[in-house]
């Protein structure tokens, strides 16, 4: 499952794929249902945590309740500040069996228990774990055995796109290429045919720009390059002239297979999982359910941009699933609303992490503590420092501190495991 191999791309039609698509998450969501019903479900205002929503909602029928854990801002948060209920409370109006507990992490910042949180663990921890340890614990509180979540969706199922009509383009598959454009005309769609070149003709990525063992540009000229005119043209009269071309899917497979195969995926479902096992909770994604992406890795690109709309195919999928202010959306607010808020404060909170560790103590050796102070600092509101900066500053300033706490622990561990040692000889 987790070194999936390529797949002979699928032929159906446009909506043969939606139907397939939305069976085979039904089924995956069944299958799972069969083994385990006290689930607690994550549930965003996003497409895919509310569509696992909804099938599960209609799949344990209306005689029982599906239990969610949404993640909302707290009561004292700015005005102008927004977080998802307002889709959530859509998706709960439509599915008459779901309750959700709105939660909010008491714990500002994921330092104020740094120490006993990598001593839990006996590793670094990770900057969402005070958020996801109160919606651990409220899924606990729940009787939830099983944790489920939309998670990997936007890797799969969900897929943005990105890059899908750039590779139509390379593919010369023209015709394709042009119907899909002028749906996404219709339908009003910001899919560029100025900016799809570009990301054909520029983008860095070596899968891009070397097609074929051919170097289309030098490596040194950046994404958003303008595309030159007389290659603009030819590319639009092949594009307003040419028949349908059989596609390929070599790279978008490669792109996602990586995502599996490189191990990130599986890294990541590894932590969360052995985080909530300190809840006695067990994780599953029905969205990364085999079936469902074995059927995603044999899909050709233009189904994911199909009839103008990013992350097309669930889209499509969900039509009469979810309400369609959800469905049709196209902005999503962070996991954790308050996220960039919080962020610095982090950096406030590293800074006194730093200062409370002496200048003298030897945990300092695997951290520069100048440069960690400095981007505490900035992290924290310095003057003249723009956001991106800050936000930047703030991660850094937060795996320093996660060093630190693991150099501690180590010490501690070394020294606990000598004074046993030593008592039995």
């Amino acid at each position: 499952y987790w070194d999936p191999t390529p797949k002979t791309v699928l032929r159906m039609d446009d909506r043969e794929f939606a139907e397939e698509a939305r069976r085979l998450l039904e089924r995956a969501i069944a299958n799972r249902l069969q083994e385990e019903r006290k689930i607690v479900l994550s549930l965003s205002g996003g497409v895919d945590s509310t569509t696992v929503g909804a099938m599960t909602a209609r799949a344990l029928g209306a005689n029982e309740t599906l239990k969610c854990v949404s993640s909302v801002l707290p009561p004292n948060a700015p005005a102008s500040a927004t977080d998802e209920r307002e889709y959530i409370q859509a998706l709960l109006a439509a599915e008459s069996n779901i309750r959700t507990d709105y939660r909010y992490p008491l714990e500002r910042t994921p330092l104020e228990r740094i120490d006993e949180r990598v001593r839990e663990l006996g590793q670094p921890t990770y900057f969402f774990s005070f958020l996801e340890d109160e919606l651990f614990s409220s899924a606990a509180r729940q009787g939830g055995r099983a944790f489920w979540s939309g998670f990997g969706g936007d890797s799969f199922l969900s897929f943005s796109g990105t890059y899908a009509a750039a590779r139509l383009l390379l593919d010369g598959a023209w015709g394709t290429l042009r119907r899909r454009f002028a749906e996404a005309k219709r339908a009003g769609a910001n899919l560029s045919f100025r900016r799809v070149l570009a990301q054909a003709i520029y983008s860095r990525s070596a899968s891009l720009r070397r097609w074929r063992g051919v170097e289309l540009l030098p490596r040194d000229i950046v994404d958003d390059a303008p595309v030159r005119a007389d290659e603009r043209e030819t590319l639009w009269e092949k594009l307003q002239t040419a028949a349908p071309t059989p596609l390929r899917t070599d790279y978008f497979q490669e792109m996602l297979i990586d995502e599996f195969s490189s191990g990130r995926a599986a890294a990541k479902m590894a932590r969360v999982q052995e985080r909530m096992g300190l809840f006695g909770l067990s994780f599953t994604a029905p969205t990364l359910d085999d079936m469902v992406v074995e059927f995603v890795l044999a899909l050709p690109p233009d189904q994911f941009i199909a009839q103008g709309a990013r992350r097309s195919l669930l889209r499509r999928a969900t039509k009469g699933v979810l309400p369609e202010r959800i469905r049709l959306r196209a902005d999503k607010t962070p996991y954790l609303p308050d996220v960039a808020a919080r962020k610095q404060e982090t950096g406030a909170a590293a800074r006194d992490y730093f200062l409370a560790t002496e200048a003298d103590d030897e945990t300092w050796k695997l951290v520069d503590r100048r440069r960690a102070l400095e981007a505490a600092e900035i992290a924290a509101g310095a003057p003249g420092a723009d956001f991106g900066e800050r936000m930047r500053r703030a991660e850094y300033a937060f795996n320093a501190a996660n060093i630190l706490a693991l150099s501690k622990y180590a010490r501690e561990s070394s020294k606990l495991n000598q004074s046993i040692i030593d008592s039995r000889m």
